[in-house]
């Protein structure tokens, strides 16, 4: 035990308590059981089994003309959440080429009231999600341009994956994919 006192006062503090994430599925469907949905809950799940601590939120279910509805989150608690997080993970779809609007007011809105965001979260990952071969959706992401506005409202250490071609994947790509996520959410990336 002095060993262990002795790193603690050098510092040392448990993982849990140096990464906190925040996963977003930002898919804006409320239903949350579209391939978005099903990812995220594989990264949190495997986060939480590692024992981070994790945060879920899902963008179908903000509301921002009616926070006060039951089933929506209030955007108090999201934006604390923000705050909170040292490690961002977004998985959201590709719709029509771009990033849901639901992210893009979510960032904007939440850098008008507090600018803290980029002080906080040291990393992001972005899980994109199309129906288009990856390869395709990687060139036409990065030339959208709600694109770079959602990315410019970001820390600047994001990493991007994306995952193409989900209504063509049999079960087993899929299952390995809910597993590649479990086993990110592990190790925090």
């Amino acid at each position: 035990m002095p060993l262990l006192e002795g790193i603690r006062a050098f510092g040392y503090r448990p993982k849990a308590a140096t990464r906190r994430i925040l996963a977003i599925n930002g898919d804006p469907d409320p239903r949350n059981s579209s391939f978005c949905a099903r990812l995220c809950n594989a990264y949190v799940g495997g986060a939480q089994s590692a024992g981070w601590a994790v945060r879920h939120l899902n963008a179908g279910d903000i509301f921002f003309d009616a926070p006060g509805l039951p089933h929506g989150s209030d955007l108090k608690t999201v934006f604390a959440d923000l705050l909170w997080a040292t490690h961002l993970t977004l998985i959201f779809p590709l719709l029509g080429g771009e990033p849901p609007s639901v992210l893009s007011d979510l960032f904007q809105k939440h850098l008008q009231r507090n600018t803290e965001l980029r002080n906080g979260i040291q990393t992001t990952r972005m899980i994109i999600t199309t129906d288009m071969p990856a390869f395709l959706q990687r060139e036409a992401f990065a030339h959208s341009a709600p694109a770079q506005r959602l990315l410019a409202l970001l820390p600047p250490h994001t990493r991007q994956d994306f995952v193409g071609s989900i209504h063509s994947m049999g079960p087993e790509q899929q299952s390995w994919w809910f597993e590649a996520m479990r086993e990110d959410g592990a190790r925090a990336v």
